[in-house]
């Protein structure tokens, strides 16, 4: 559905001293709208009446011109210059947007897509002056009116506004830590590297829960065992803690051994997580120790993060 910006006038302000000029001049809107702004500005009038009224020893040309706003746009600065052309396409004047207010109104409207304004337009130039002859040719020879050029400073995307508001989220909760969930540094006998067994399922949730996460669900379930003839139970505990807007959830389960599965905030969550398994010696393989029965592994899959105990029966 298109809207509107109705009511945008335009204030072409000329010096002169000519008695005899005509009180009005149409002319014709020209579309399209030039320059960065013409995907989302339309005029939407064919016609536009100009009001000559003189005020002291200066003429003033008063319009209304009414665009159409296709589009939003976030803007941080706008600017505006219009012109009054003749039958050549030769601008008789230039034009150009003034004062912050009418700015600002301009941008809101063009953030929301939709309003109503009124804007003011002036002389290029504070000294530029209409003498007696100019005054006349502007009456006699203006036949459109156009916005020759559009340009708009856009502010943060939205991409950078909500990275910013993430960034600062993810300051205001503590990280999770390896220590949350793994034990001690340990060498093993035979085998390089360190190792770091997974802590029980009730630490890793009691230390979580120290980090803001509350306890969203607790289910045990009972599988076949791959090693013998019985059943085993599985535990699985589900912690939930929201970081700004965003959600953040932590699976714990026990049952052979002890997993995690982290599902982060987000992608820069997940990989200031696994910046730090790799200063702390786990390698690309997911592994800290080239130990088979013991330590354990970290795999990364966008923002989810899988820690399991690595065990033989």
């Amino acid at each position: 559905m298109k809207h509107f910006i109705s009511i945008l006038s335009l204030v072409l302000i000329f010096a002169s001293l000519c008695s005899c000029t005509p009180e009005k001049v149409e002319v014709r809107g020209e579309n399209p709208v030039e320059g960065q702004l013409s995907d989302v500005l339309e005029l939407s009038e064919n016609r536009y009446t100009i009001d000559l009224e003189k005020d002291g020893e200066h003429y003033n040309a008063v319009t209304t011109l009414k665009l159409e706003v296709k589009g939003a746009r976030d803007l941080a600065e706008v600017s505006l210059s219009a012109a009054l052309i003749d039958a050549d396409d030769e601008p008789v004047c230039m034009l150009e947007l003034t004062g912050n207010s009418m700015k600002e109104e301009l941008m809101s409207q063009l953030r929301s897509g939709a309003g109503s304004v009124e804007l003011k337009f002036s002389s290029k130039t504070a000294d530029e002056t209409l003498s007696k002859d100019d005054l006349k040719r502007f009456a006699e020879k203006a036949k459109k009116i156009c916005i020759l050029r559009s340009e708009g400073l856009l502010a943060k995307t939205p991409e950078q506004i909500k990275a910013e508001r993430d960034s600062i989220a993810r300051a205001s909760v503590p990280a999770i830590d390896i220590t949350d969930l793994m034990g001690p540094k340990r060498k093993e006998e035979g085998y390089s590297g360190s190792l770091r067994d997974m802590k029980s399922l009730s630490d890793i949730v009691s230390a979580l829960e120290s980090k803001g996460f509350t306890v969203a669900s607790r289910k045990s379930r009972q599988v076949p065992s791959d090693f013998v003839e019985s059943m085993v139970t599985i535990n699985e505990v589900t912690l939930n803690r929201m970081v700004g807007e965003m959600k953040e959830t932590v699976k714990v389960e026990d049952g052979y051994a002890v997993s995690a599965f982290i599902n982060f905030c987000d992608n820069v969550a997940a990989s200031e997580f696994m910046s730090k398994m790799t200063a702390d010696g786990y390698k690309k393989d997911g592994t800290s120790s080239d130990c088979y029965y013991a330590g354990s592994y970290v795999e990364r899959s966008g923002k989810n993060v899988t820690l399991r105990q690595i065990w033989e029966p």
